[in-house]
């Protein structure tokens, strides 16, 4: 039953390149599990079967006694399954932009000092469908409150915040003085 596990159904048996066999069928159930499911069911589900594959391969390792064999391919299937939940891209649509929100999410809720920006060319982008708006509240859920305005903020409950802005590069005087005194832990520049 392990060998089945850490060979994700036989695959890693496949030769020549058992861990690019795995790669492969990890990103094509991959794909399914997002296109079917979510985007979010992947990047848990990818986090458990991590988190589960450390102890079946410890098992599996002992009772074989081998080391990091080029059959155990579970670990690829893991990680390709992060990489297109998390970086999705252009090719499955905000990948990029939910990566940044999920970078922030450690210091965001658990240091009441922290200070994030994210900027985008235009503020309709912040708030539009898909925009940094929906994708704190799709992760977050009601553990921050979002101020709806021309300058959004994603405010957390221990006083952390996430101010969301926009950067117009038509008037560089104008944008020097709107940005004047701003100190912020993180800033992360999306899609200018």
């Amino acid at each position: 039953m392990h060998k089945l596990f850490v060979t994700f159904f036989g695959v890693g048996l496949l030769r020549p390149a058992p861990g690019t066999w795995g790669s492969v069928a990890g990103a094509i159930c991959g794909y399914f599990i997002y296109e079917l499911l979510s985007r979010e069911t992947l990047f848990l589900a990818s986090i458990l079967l991590f988190l589960v594959s450390i102890k079946i391969i410890d098992a599996y390792e002992a009772s074989t006694q081998t080391h990091d064999a080029s059959h155990i391919v579970i670990d690829e299937v893991a990680g390709v399954w992060l990489a297109i939940a998390i970086g999705g891209g252009g090719i499955l649509a905000a990948g990029k932009s939910f990566a940044l929100v999920l970078a922030m999410a450690e210091p965001l809720m658990t240091d009441p000092n922290f200070r994030g920006l994210i900027s985008r060319k235009a503020i309709q982008s912040l708030k539009a469908g898909g925009g940094f708006v929906e994708k704190f509240k799709q992760i977050f859920g009601e553990f921050c409150s979002v101020k709806e305005s021309d300058n959004p903020r994603v405010s957390f409950p221990n006083g952390s915040f996430c101010d969301l802005t926009y950067i117009d590069d038509s008037d560089m005087v104008r944008l020097r003085e709107r940005a004047k005194g701003w100190e912020y832990d993180v800033i992360g520049i999306d899609e200018m």
